[in-house]
């Protein structure tokens, strides 16, 4: 794990209509955990759930799962931050 992660989670959830409910409720029992505000476990839930809706979008990925990791961040044992990252396989986004 990298420096200052006091906890790292992944999960990968088949990529099918609804698996974002599978990752709202994983954020939001992960959030709770570390005892975070009502509005920051909203937060998280929601953060989960777009995440997981832009991997639904045809992405032409070759995997048939969505990869999610749940860090918890944080100095000297106590937590003060939350990411989620999505990984997909698919090829991203054109920038321009």
């Amino acid at each position: 794990m990298a420096e200052g992660v006091l906890r790292e989670i992944t999960v990968a959830l088949p990529r099918v209509p609804g698996m974002e409910i599978e990752a709202s409720r994983t954020a939001v029992a992960i959030a709770e955990s570390i005892r975070m505000s009502p509005d920051g476990i909203g937060e998280a839930r929601t953060a989960a759930v777009a995440a997981c809706s832009q991997a639904l979008e045809p992405s032409r990925a070759s995997r048939r799962e969505v990869y999610l990791t749940f860090q918890i961040l944080g100095k000297g044992g106590d937590p003060n931050e939350f990411r989620i990252m999505v990984r997909d396989g698919g090829i991203g986004f054109a920038h321009g």
